[in-house]
């Protein structure tokens, strides 16, 4: 499993690689930095600027990303990060929006441009909470269900690598 996109819940994978699509269509070339994310690596972010050193980066302990349903994207070229507010941004959001994603730079407490998420309308505390009780297979079990599919259908066969990049 060398492509991030095998690691993410299948219907985000799908809408991913849908959106870095449409916006070369639209002129613009964007990459994906990171999707599922190990829970070791959520503590470290959250634990920047709190008992390590740097800037606070996030407030959630568990997040989106663990949950496989998160992606942070980047523009190619020389400038990957544009200043927040500039067009290139609110082209991506917009095409991100089509497809169901929620965006990190329209929240209003942390602006966060590369993010993108889909939660299936659950809330990414139940989500969350669902993964701490029930692990991640339960969790895309539900979100299969929400979406009229065959739970495990489209994910079974690699659900231990997912967990195994989890616990990683």
């Amino acid at each position: 499993m060398d492509n991030m996109l095998d690691l993410l819940y299948p219907e985000v994978a799908k809408r991913e690689a849908l959106l870095l699509q449409n916006i070369e269509k639209r002129g613009l070339k964007m990459r994906m930095l990171s999707g599922l994310r190990s829970l070791k690596s959520q503590k470290e972010l959250f634990d920047q600027g709190r008992i390590n050193p740097g800037p606070i980066v996030t407030k959630r302990k568990i997040s989106s990303h663990n949950l496989g349903l998160a992606v942070d994207n980047c523009f190619q070229g020389k400038t990957p990060f544009p200043p927040a507010g500039d067009k290139s941004w609110l082209v991506y959001m917009e095409e991100a929006k089509k497809l169901g994603f929620e965006c990190g730079g329209e929240w209003h407490d942390i602006k966060d441009y590369p993010h993108i998420q889909f939660l299936c309308g659950y809330s990414l505390d139940a989500l969350c909470d669902a993964l701490k009780l029930n692990g991640i297979e339960k969790v895309w079990t539900h979100l299969d269900m929400k979406l009229n599919k065959s739970p495990g259908i489209e994910w079974a066969s690699r659900l231990s690598k997912v967990k195994s990049f989890l616990e990683g």
